[in-house]
């Protein structure tokens, strides 16, 4: 049997066995786990590295009109395919639910990871209250 060796951490960062943080194992695992970082951190939040992250939160205020999946489905894949270039995007489909008088925006990404062609999918929420 091969040995395994850990390629990256899991987010939220956590201890793991033996005092280590916990580690990711496999590429889909941490591939995973890297959008999600890409997608949780806006864009200006790291120093050294401005232009890393997403502006999902611009798009929380924007008039929910014909044309707000395609912007924001246009700057999702802009973002990943620079940032998370193993990663290839299927499909991202966005949903709009309504709550009381908030709009709760609802991403899902259904992506294939180009390494091994493994299929994983990532859903995030947004509010603006």
């Amino acid at each position: 049997m091969a040995t395994l060796y850990p390629i990256g951490l899991t987010l939220p960062i956590q201890n793991g066995a033996g005092g280590f943080f916990n580690q990711t194992i496999y590429t889909l695992e941490q591939v995973k786990t890297n959008i999600s970082n890409l997608l949780n951190t806006k864009k200006g939040e790291r120093r050294m590295q401005p232009t890393f992250g997403h502006s999902l939160n611009s798009f929380v205020f924007d008039p929910n009109d014909a044309t707000l999946p395609q912007r924001v489905k246009q700057s999702l894949t802009t973002d990943i395919n620079f940032w998370v270039p193993v990663a290839t995007i299927d499909n991202i489909d966005i949903k709009v639910l309504k709550k009381e008088d908030v709009d709760i925006y609802r991403l899902y990404i259904n992506l294939t990871i180009s390494v091994n062609n493994d299929q994983t999918s990532i859903e995030m929420f947004l509010e603006n209250n």
